[in-house]
């Protein structure tokens, strides 16, 4: 089944570089049923919808209507702009306002994979430590690795003065919860900038999954924060040997295959009407 292109855009938000408002490329599967349950998916850094393919492919022969994101300036299918590597919290502002073009009528979950583990963590409540993103952008701890955008540091350093990063930093650490979204799957989440005092708010069901190689963003210090935080979260290894990139698309096949189950089986309970 071939997804339709929704060339969505936000009037509330700039594209970067001020050229007419952000868009929100959106690849949309829509089920037979209008009301029948609708998940949002959200890459990872990076990224791009096609990458979580075998997780779309199985959760629209389940019968859901699928929304997956291109987030602008952190997609592989456009220019990487610096500062969408860090501006975390536009991912759940992009999947709201999916929600406000398309008024589901069914039930409506959210599935993410790695900083898009964050950005479903956000839409149910998940707040970013200020503090901790201050010092981030600011320069004090070293950013983590970024494979897709090597240099990301130095351009950020380069193009945004401490003033705009600062103000990023008040910013992040709102809440960007969406009470539409009824449960998420966390997929490899990341964790380690997260508030964990902020999840105790996190009422709807959660499912965290990780790969237990994963030293991209390890459990211990990333969706180990989720798991311990959120109350009644369904939290478990998936894949001793599993790495962070084995999960999407040219990973383990068959390893995709099982969580893609997995989710397909989270969401049939937690969407369940």
């Amino acid at each position: 089944m071939h997804a339709e292109v929704l060339e969505l855009a936000d009037p509330t938000r700039p594209a970067y570089g001020g050229d007419g408002p952000r868009p929100v490329r959106t690849h949309l599967w829509r089920a037979d049923d209008p009301s029948a349950p609708l998940v949002l998916v959200s890459h990872g850094t990076g990224g791009a919808a096609e990458n979580l393919q075998v997780l779309i492919d199985a959760l629209v022969a389940a019968g859901c209507s699928v929304a997956a994101v291109d987030h602008h300036g952190n997609t592989f299918v456009e220019p990487y702009v610096a500062a969408a590597f860090v501006r975390w919290w536009d991912r759940a502002l992009d999947l709201s306002r999916v929600l406000d073009v398309l008024e589901p009528r069914g039930p409506v979950g959210a599935a993410g994979f790695s900083i898009g583990g964050y950005t479903v963590g956000a839409l149910l409540g998940a707040r970013l430590d200020g503090p901790s993103y201050a010092a981030l952008v600011s320069g004090q701890v070293p950013a983590p690795p970024v494979p897709e955008l090597p240099d990301v540091a130095e351009q950020l350093w380069a193009r945004h003065s401490d003033a705009e990063r600062a103000a990023w930093a008040e910013t992040a650490a709102g809440s960007f919860r969406d009470d539409r979204v009824a449960a998420g799957y966390l997929l490899c989440p990341l964790g380690a900038f997260i508030d964990p005092g902020s999840l105790a708010a996190v009422t709807r069901p959660a499912a965290v999954r990780w790969g237990g190689a994963d030293r991209s963003v390890p459990f211990e210090t990333d969706a180990k924060v989720y798991a311990a935080g959120i109350r009644g979260v369904d939290a478990r290894e998936l894949g001793a040997d599993a790495e962070h990139y084995s999960f999407i698309d040219g990973g383990d096949p068959a390893l995709q295959a099982e969580m893609a189950a997995d989710a397909v089986e989270f969401f049939s309970r937690a969407l369940a009407r």
